[in-house]
């Protein structure tokens, strides 16, 4: 059966069938004209035609949770499939899920640092905040990902909260029990001293969640420098429970169930002044 591909020119609706190529072209693809708009298009290897024929979404659909090629492709790390997608469509660079996740959030999450650099090389950005306020620098974080933590703040990414509707990645880190962020977060410049309008502090957060260790190494790193009120809003500290469902709710070592880690957070929230 022959495969074909759409012209990349959206005002063109043709599609080219992908003739036979030499070695070499398939593994690079190669450039011709489209017959009907003679817009030059990259023919894909024989590897890009071949996960693009082993997904279930076509170009410029979404699946139930709102993702896309775009998405998957980061998720799977596939460079060559990106850049080719950004050709037919570069929107999908940009596209947001029903989280309003952008592809370099899946990126981050699961600490793919060819994808996170090829979308960031494609224009895609580094700030961008999901529903609960999330940036994927607080993804990476919450999944432990210190490696896409540190190749997202080269690329220039906030390590403390930008504006007063996104959560400050060292909350993200805490809530999901990420001592390893915790940490990366402070060499990479991370505020230890935030405080809520009623003197709630991050040690406090963490011993609230159960996350002890977390909780002594902040008492013990952050006494040095002085504690100077959160210059974000309460509603920082109160977006801390609202934690992506793809991550675990409740870490290994705290026998509870999702509803009463729910309730354990807005406990804590109260106690804190945040209600």
């Amino acid at each position: 059966m022959p495969i074909t591909f759409p012209c990349p020119n959206p005002k063109c609706r043709s599609h080219l069938q992908r003739q036979k190529l030499t070695a070499k072209e398939e593994q690079v693809g190669r450039t011709l004209p489209c017959p009907a708009c003679k817009t030059h298009v990259t023919v894909p290897a024989a590897e890009v035609v071949a996960w693009f024929q082993s997904q279930k979404l076509k170009v410029g659909e979404k699946d139930e949770m709102g993702d896309t090629l775009m998405h998957n492709a980061a998720s799977a790390g596939r460079i060559d499939c990106m850049k080719y997608l950004a050709t037919l469509k570069p929107g999908e660079i940009h596209a947001r899920n029903n989280n309003k996740e952008t592809p370099i959030f899946w990126a981050a999450m699961l600490g793919k640092i060819e994808s996170i650099l090829c979308l960031a090389e494609l224009g895609a950005y580094i700030e961008a905040s999901d529903k609960s306020g999330m940036t994927p620098l607080c993804m990476a974080a919450a999944h432990g990902q210190t490696e896409s933590m540190k190749c997202l703040k080269k690329l220039g990414a906030a390590v403390n909260a930008k504006d007063d509707d996104s959560l400050p990645p060292i909350i993200a880190a805490i809530t999901a029990g990420q001592l390893a962020s915790v940490k990366c977060l402070k060499e990479l410049g991370a505020r230890l001293n935030l405080r809520n309008d009623r003197g709630g502090t991050l040690d406090e957060l963490a011993s609230m969640l159960g996350h002890t260790e977390i909780a002594k190494w902040l008492c013990a790193n952050s006494t040095a420098a002085k504690s100077v009120p959160v210059q974000t809003s309460n509603q920082t500290l109160q977006d801390s429970r609202s934690v992506p469902p793809i991550i675990p709710y409740v870490p290994p070592e705290i026998a509870v169930t999702p509803d009463q880690f729910q309730s354990s957070i807005r406990d804590m929230m109260r106690r804190l002044g945040c209600d």
